[in-house]
């Protein structure tokens, strides 16, 4: 949840497709995606460069690790203005983090990220953190400052009750709330559902569906209608005779994100529509270059518990009882 932004894609500067275009001189345009998180046990920027030449397709170029990746020597740092402290990320591949790469244009391996553990760098939500890199060869320093998101405290439910449930009833509905987060100007909000499942005979099995319920909130408050929570499981569950199915539990997932990532979301959303020149704007907040950097924070309150008037509308109403949900 998330917030689901792309990498920026500049295969538009040649055009998007394999005809030779006439076009400038070869650019070092350096391509940056990345956010700080305080709820993250590893912070990771991805630092790739575009691709401008006058003789080779932008198609072409994007399979080429030496034209996507600067080489080695880049440096990439993180600054904390308030300190003057300077973090070093080390590059390492997204394939052996566990981030592989999307199918798509781009080589997929390697898979390059800069990373720091969360350990080993302060993030202060009352401080402004500023990502520098270093290309060398004279060219200029690139760089990116954010604000930090903090915590949102969850209202409803009550985190402090040991019996927190959430009433998704077939008429009925249910409220969320939770407090401002310090920078925070959007919010999503999900909520999984967690339950097992076997076959006769079998042990069970784990599941998890994660629900997305709300995107790029300006509010920290939302209500959802019980009824979408089981056409939700009737449209993502499949229904498998003689399946036994048991509910476990919900997590509820707060997501809050700051200006630059808002800006990020307005700016792609621009000039869009019927009316449209169709002439999408590209959002950054580098000071050469194309992309993000900005932050966000995960709140999350598990093990949320399931009205006794849920459980019995999930086991017997006619949206969802083909699922084999037990009391």
């Amino acid at each position: 949840m998330r917030f689901i932004l792309g990498l920026i894609v500049l295969l538009a500067i040649t055009g998007c497709n394999n005809d030779l275009n006439v076009i400038e001189d070869p650019k070092d345009i350096p391509i940056v995606y990345g956010f700080l998180s305080q709820s993250d046990s590893e912070q990771y920027i991805r630092v790739e460069r575009a691709f401008v030449d006058a003789t080779t397709s932008a198609l072409v170029l994007a399979n080429e690790v030496d034209s996507l990746y600067y080489d080695n020597s880049l440096i990439v740092e993180i600054l904390d203005e308030e300190t003057g402290e300077i973090y070093p990320l080390e590059r390492v591949d997204g394939n052996v983090e566990g981030f592989p790469r999307d199918e798509g244009a781009f080589a997929r391996e390697p898979n390059y990220l800069y990373k720091i553990a969360t350990s080993d760098i302060t993030i202060n939500d009352a401080h402004e953190y500023t990502l520098q890199i270093n290309r060398g060869e004279g060219f200029d320093l690139v760089t990116a400052t954010t604000t930090i998101v903090g915590e949102a405290r969850f209202i409803i439910p009550n985190p402090q009750s040991i019996t927190a449930k959430l009433d998704f009833q077939t008429n009925m509905g249910t409220n969320f709330s939770w407090g401002s987060a310090r920078n925070a100007v959007l919010y999503n909000l999900s909520v999984g559902i967690n339950y097992v499942e076997r076959m006769p005979g079998e042990s069970f099995e784990d599941r998890y569906l994660e629900w997305p319920l709300a995107e790029n909130l300006n509010d920290t408050k939302y209500r959802q209608e019980g009824r979408r929570f089981l056409t939700f499981l009737e449209e993502n569950i499949p229904v498998v005779d003689d399946m036994e199915r048991r509910f476990i539990g919900f997590d509820i997932i707060v997501e809050g994100g700051n200006n630059q990532l808002l800006d990020y979301i307005r700016v792609g959303q621009a000039n869009l529509g019927i009316t449209s020149t169709q002439d999408i704007p590209t959002y950054t907040n580098l000071s050469e270059g194309r992309g993000i950097f900005a932050s966000r924070f995960t709140t999350r309150l598990d093990g949320v518990g399931i009205t006794p008037g849920t459980l019995d509308s999930l086991v017997n109403s006619s949206i969802t009882r083909d699922l084999n949900f037990t009391n």
